[in-house]
């Protein structure tokens, strides 16, 4: 159809009105052109409309709604628009004003689209981020390698504002395995348990216990060269 167009109009201009060959091409490919736009961009337009009806799934939303949230679900797609109708404007033949300013306003659309997508995705990564973390059995289950546990009696021997020691010399005992020896001793847990005596303690690794004992923090020690007489009153 356009070529029987372009060789017609170029009949009737040469022949019928006697204009030159340049002029009747340049007037005839245009009046074709226009003829071609006139009848396909309804088409085009009729096409998409069904498409979209056709194609829509149910929601809750009214049909404008949906279809303006679909149009600007993707800023680039309005931007290649904005380039296509740009693209249109410096066409000679083309009407420059009508698509230089559907140019601008696709692209002022695409810009905005997607500033706002940007800002809710920071939003969103702000939620996430101030979001409490969920708590994981598995943190409950969790076991220390080294652990020792004593009773309420003992707590002096491990608290600094009673003057205890305990975690500095076991602290200084790591320090000496790794440097002597190059053992990596691993972290010791302290803590109480109410469940054992006063001055019992208990050792373990990965929760299996390995020793306990008792010890007195009020009393001496006294131990038999193998030279010794007599007996001392104590607990033996």
């Amino acid at each position: 159809i356009t070529a029987i167009n372009i060789l017609g109009g170029l009949a009737i201009g040469v022949l019928q009105k006697g204009m030159p060959l340049s002029q009747a091409l340049h007037t005839y490919t245009l009046l074709t052109i226009g003829d071609g736009l006139v009848a396909q961009i309804p088409a085009l337009i009729l096409s998409t409309a069904a498409g979209v009806i056709v194609t829509r799934a149910a929601s809750e939303e009214n049909m404008g709604m949906e279809l303006a949230t679909q149009m600007l679900a993707k800023p680039r797609a309005i931007l290649v628009a904005a380039g296509a109708l740009l693209i249109f404007a410096i066409i000679p033949g083309l009407p420059t004003v009508p698509f230089l300013l559907l140019a601008t306003l696709a692209g002022g659309v695409a810009y905005s689209t997607r500033k706002a997508k940007q800002k809710q995705i920071e939003e969103e990564a702000i939620k996430v981020s101030r979001a409490k973390p969920q708590e994981r059995i598995e943190d409950y289950l969790r076991m220390d390698t080294l652990e020792i546990e004593i009773g309420y009696g003992l707590i002096p021997l491990v608290a600094p504002e009673q003057g205890g020691d305990l975690l500095d010399r076991v602290t200084a005992i790591r320090r000496q395995c790794a440097s002597e020896l190059g053992l990596v001793v691993p972290p010791v847990r302290i803590r109480d348990n109410l469940q054992l005596k006063p001055n019992e303690y208990k050792i373990k690794i990965k929760g299996v216990e390995i020793a306990q004992g008792e010890v007195m923090p009020e009393s001496y020690l006294a131990m038999n060269p193998g030279c010794a007489q007599g007996e001392i009153e104590g607990i033996d």
